[in-house]
């Protein structure tokens, strides 16, 4: 019995030191075990506000299409797409043979009806003192006969030269407008700029109001975005934006926003300016920027840089670092904002939690931490 009770003391005994061996395996890494290093965050409330993202593009705060407010051919072109102009530098010339022949003929008109003004004026005068003349020298039986006649002959005058006047009036109005539609042949910029697109061609008839050019500002930069309406109704007028390219990232403001573009659309036109243009020497017209808008109330939440998070089937997770290990944990997620996601229940302040290496981790691996103290 006793020699019984031996060996099964000494068998517990064995087992005892093998499950302690394992323990001790496990906690320490084997001779030629690598211990990856991992880069890790601590984790506490910061300020959160949801955030929403969009495409939009850079255009000009002038920008305008240049068209002629008179029909004709066109005959000159100088500039093309990408070309530099100044204001008051001439664009287009239209073909204004058929309207300077228009001038000459209201001119030489305005010229004839002052000839007939003078003529007549001059020969109803005349008409005027023969009557006067005659009044001079009546008896005074033919006296009021002949005032009568200088009346009547003062009355057909004033008559006559009113007529004359309401046609030389009328004359000058036509040859007025004729001479400034003459001037509208030369088209001109209205703002210095880059010409943006070239929309017709030479000796091409254009209507008044038809694009010749369309010129756009590299000085004043916003940004167009066409945003759901559902959204819209969640920014205000000189809300902070936020515009990110591959390059940098631009702080910005909305400066205005329409109500709808049309009933059927149900979004919204909303443009946003650069709060300041030291930074945005390297932005072009057309060209795609993104843009963010924080929408809602502000509050304290838990984040972690998205980075960090992994998703596997269904199954979102992310690794944790406790002593010198790291342990899967998972995670319930809430809204996004500026590469950071809120975590709304799995992780508690001061986890130290993997942003860096997690891919390639297992759950329970030995792992040598590098801290992020930001």
């Amino acid at each position: 019995m006793k020699k019984k009770s031996f060996f099964i003391a000494l068998f517990l005994l064995g087992v005892f030191s093998l499950l302690g061996a394992r323990v001790s395996t496990s906690q320490s890494p084997k001779p030629n075990e690598s211990v990856p290093s991992v880069k890790t965050l601590s984790i506490a409330p910061e300020t959160f506000q949801e955030t929403v993202s969009f495409a939009g593009f850079i255009k000009g705060v002038n920008q305008t299409n240049v068209a002629p407010s008179i029909a004709g051919s066109i005959i000159k072109l100088t500039k093309e797409e990408g070309d530099t102009v100044y204001q008051g530098e001439t664009l287009a010339i239209i073909d204004g043979r058929e309207l300077t022949a228009g001038q000459k003929g209201a001119a030489l008109s305005f010229q004839s009806i002052e000839k007939t003004l003078k003529e007549t004026k001059k020969y109803y005068d005349q008409k005027v003192d023969e009557a006067q003349t005659m009044l001079d020298n009546a008896s005074a039986d033919e006296k009021a006969s002949a005032e009568e006649a200088v009346r009547s002959a003062k009355r057909f005058r004033d008559v006559q030269m009113a007529s004359i006047e309401g046609q030389k009036t009328s004359l000058a109005g036509i040859l007025s407008v004729s001479e400034a539609s003459s001037s509208h042949t030369i088209i001109k910029a209205p703002f210095s700029g880059i010409i943006t697109q070239k929309n017709a061609s030479l000796g091409s008839y254009v209507s008044p109001g038809m694009s010749i050019y369309s010129i756009a500002s590299p000085k004043n930069l916003e940004v167009a975005v066409s945003l759901p309406i559902t959204i819209a109704q969640r920014i205000t007028k000189g809300s902070e934006v936020l515009l990110k390219d591959d390059e940098a990232t631009y702080e910005g403001f909305v400066f205005a926003q329409a109500s709808l573009v049309e009933d059927a659309s149900t979004r919204a036109l909303v443009r946003v300016h650069f709060a300041s243009t030291s930074n945005t020497t390297s932005l072009f017209l057309g060209k795609y920027i993104e843009t963010i808008f924080a929408v809602g109330d502000k509050r304290e939440a838990m984040l972690i840089p998205t980075q960090a998070i992994i998703s596997e089937y269904d199954d979102t997770f992310v690794y944790k670092v406790e002593g010198n290990r790291v342990k899967k944990q998972s995670v319930t997620l809430g809204k996004n904002t500026g590469g950071k996601t809120e975590v709304l229940s799995g992780i508690s302040t001061h986890d130290h939690i993997v942003i860096e290496g997690e891919h390639t981790l297992v759950d329970n691996q030995l792992v040598k931490e590098i801290y992020d103290a930001k």
